[in-house]
C-alpha cells in the first residue's frame, strides 16, 4: 500500500509523525510513536511531543506558524534555557505510518525555530516555529544610502576572508565571568579589534559587544563554559570607513557612503 492509501484509509492508517531539529551540525530527533524507531539510519525517540494545527494562509504567512509542545527536559530546548544558542534551528516535521514506515515518508512542514518557551514549573517546552515561506514576505533592501557599511564582514561583497591568521585567532580562555571571557593575548591585537566580532566554542558562536585589553564581553554567555579551552576568535568590523581602512585595508570595497551629507536641505532648508 502507499502512503496516500493509509493516508486516507480509516481501518489501515496509523500515522506517526518524525520530529528533526537541526542547529549548527548537530541533529535532534523526536517521534510521536509509542516506541523509539530508526527511519533512514536516524534514531527517532519517542517522547510525549504534539503540536498545533497545519494552516496555510496565501496573505499573511508569517501566521502559519506552530507551537510544539514537549518535555523541557530534552536536549533540544535545554540548549534555550540559559542562553539563545548563536546559530538558529530549523525544524522538520515528517509523517508516515506504523505499517509503511520504510516505504513511505513524506514532509509536511519545514520552518524556523523563531522562540523557546518554559511554564512556570519548567516542565514543559513550547516552540515556537516558522515556515520557510515566511522569509518571502519580508522586504529587506540590500543597499541603503547609510554612512555605514552596507556589507557582512566576510561576504563576498566584503571579500575580507574570514579564514585568515590575520582576522581569526585562537586562544585558550583562562576565566569566564557572566558574559566577560578572558582570552590572554587578546589585548595584543589591538584596542576594540574583536568588537563586533564572534567567538566560536563547540560549535556555536557569540558575538563580542565589547573588548578590555585581554577581557571580552559576549551578548551572551555560552551555555557550555569556554574556562580552560580553545575558542576561536574573528576579527570585529564597526563598517566606519576608518575601520575599513584601519586594520581592513579595505576601502576599496566599502559598501556605505561615508560623504553624503548629514542635513537634507529638501526637508530643513539652505
Amino acid at each position: 500500500m502507499t502512503y496516500d492509501t493509509y493516508e486516507s484509509s480509516v481501518e489501515s492508517g496509523q500515522p506517526i509523525e518524525l520530529y528533526e531539529f537541526l542547529i549548527g551540525s548537530t541533529y535532534y530527533h523526536y517521534t510521536s510513536n509509542a516506541e523509539t524507531i530508526v527511519v533512514s539510519g536516524f534514531t527517532y525517540r519517542a517522547i510525549p511531543i504534539s503540536r498545533g494545527r497545519l494552516a496555510m494562509s496565501r496573505d499573511d504567512k508569517s501566521g502559519d506558524r506552530i507551537q510544539i509542545t514537549m518535555p523541557a527536559s530534552e536536549a533540544f530546548p535545554q540548549l534555550y534555557v540559559n542562553a539563545i544558542p548563536g546559530q538558529r534551528a530549523s525544524m522538520t516535521i515528517r509523517r508516515t505510518h506504523r505499517n509503511d514506515i520504510a516505504a513511505s515518508t513524506v514532509v509536511i512542514f519545514k520552518g524556523m525555530v523563531q522562540m523557546v518557551s518554559f511554564d512556570v514549573d519548567a516542565t514543559t517546552a513550547k516552540i515556537t516555529v516558522l515556515p520557510v515561506t515566511c522569509a518571502q514576505t519580508r522586504p529587506i533592501p540590500r543597499r541603503t544610502y547609510s554612512a555605514l557599511c552596507a556589507h557582512m564582514l566576510y561576504d563576498g561583497r566584503c571579500q575580507v576572508v574570514e579564514t585568515s591568521a590575520t582576522w581569526k585567532k585562537m586562544f585558550t580562555v583562562t576565566t569566564v565571568s557572566d558574559a566577560d571571557i578572558t582570552c590572554p593575548g587578546a589585548g595584543a591585537c589591538g584596542a576594540g579589534f574583536f568588537v563586533a566580532g564572534f567567538v566560536t566554542y563547540n560549535g556555536d558562536y557569540r558575538l563580542v559587544v565589547a573588548q578590555a585589553g585581554d577581557v571580552l564581553t559576549l551578548i551572551n554567555p555560552f551555555n557550555i563554559s569556554p574556562a580552560g579551552e580553545v575558542v576561536v576568535v574573528n576579527a570585529g568590523c564597526q563598517k566606519t570607513l576608518a575601520n575599513c581602512a584601519s586594520p581592513f585595508a579595505n576601502t576599496d570595497n566599502f559598501g556605505g557612503f561615508p560623504f553624503v551629507p548629514l542635513v537634507n536641505p529638501f526637508e530643513s532648508g539652505m
